[in-house]
């Protein structure tokens, strides 16, 4: 049976975002320049465990699953690392509400597999993504209480450096803007960072969704997960 056309851009979403992969880990691995003179460009922004659960006796399993489960992101607001600094984990400009929290990002279901009960304990199955909906795939995301959590920012000093310019960086940062910026893969990109959108928009969407396991509608656009807490 041939695949209608949002169903090949969905498969022309998941191969680019392969090889988007692959070419970071490519770029990684390739050999660093060091500097005559470090410097500081911005901050690291990273979660990690409050004391008193870093030293429960399983408190390197629980790093370990909460480094898989938000990436460090790095900033150069001076605002945003006095506010980390001050212990909020989020802010409002006007009614619009901002979380401070590094980006969360799945798990495949193969690397979930590869986990022992006592680590896969921390994560759940996503159930509203569009991979899971419409074909069963299983990503999963983690979950711990937002108490465990403390938000750090640490100078990001820069040692080293990359060869720039290589075929390798342009192909990443072309595909990167593809699937991220363009617009065109939109309703694809689920932003976990975000707060959910008003009690409407969210009736709206679990309507939708409830419609699409009945087969009474043919895809879920712009899907945004209800998210009933951050963490």
């Amino acid at each position: 049976m041939e695949l209608d056309k949002h169903e090949k851009k969905y498969k022309e979403y998941v191969r680019m975002q392969k090889r988007c992969d692959e070419l970071w880990r490519e770029i990684r691995k390739l050999p660093l320049i060091e500097l005559d003179e470090p410097y500081q460009k911005g901050w690291i922004i990273k979660l990690e465990l409050r004391e008193d659960i870093r030293r429960r006796a399983d408190g390197d399993i629980i790093q370990k699953m909460l480094d898989m489960s938000f990436r460090e992101t790095t900033t150069t607001s001076v605002k945003h690392v006095r506010m980390i600094r001050q212990g909020k984990k989020s802010y409002y400009v006007g009614n619009r509400h901002y979380s401070l929290f590094p980006p969360r990002q799945c798990i495949s279901h193969e690397t979930y597999l590869s986990l022992n009960p006592s680590e896969q304990k921390y994560f759940h199955l996503d159930r509203f993504s569009y991979g899971y909906l419409t074909k069963g795939h299983k990503t999963y995301y983690g979950h711990f209480p937002e108490y465990w959590l403390v938000i750090k920012a640490r100078p990001n000093i820069i040692t080293h450096r990359r060869q720039k310019g290589g075929e390798l960086e342009k192909e990443y940062d072309y595909l990167h803007h593809k699937l991220y910026h363009s617009g065109e893969f939109s309703e694809f990109n689920i932003n976990y960072g975000k707060s959910f959108p008003a009690s409407k928009d969210r009736a709206r969407v679990r309507d939708d969704i409830q419609k699409f396991m009945k087969g009474e509608i043919e895809d879920i656009y712009n899907l945004k997960v209800p998210m009933e807490y951050y963490y």
